[in-house]
């Protein structure tokens, strides 16, 4: 497991007082992290198609995060992609 810093406003839930990623901070943060998620960069479609065909991802949470990550655009086209998926 790798552990990286929180960026500020990164979306969480609290599951027993435990603060836990919500998949829309891990999908984006799999987006960011070249370097660290090198070894998941050749599934990383296969990643995202399968989160959207299986969860229910908030778009505008999704987007408020990526846009603090720089990645907005990028996510827009994600977005494009499998928008029959999210809610």
């Amino acid at each position: 497991m790798i552990i990286i810093s929180m960026i500020s406003e990164s979306p969480l839930e609290k599951i027993k007082k435990i603060s836990i990623p919500t998949l829309e901070k891990l999908l984006i943060d799999c987006l960011v992290g070249d370097e660290i998620f090198a070894t998941q960069q050749n599934d990383l479609d296969y990643i995202v198609q399968t989160a959207f065909e299986r969860y229910n991802i908030n778009p505008a949470k999704m987007r408020r995060y990526a846009n603090r990550r720089n990645i907005k655009d990028k996510v827009e086209n994600i977005f494009i992609k499998y928008s029959a998926n999210i809610i």
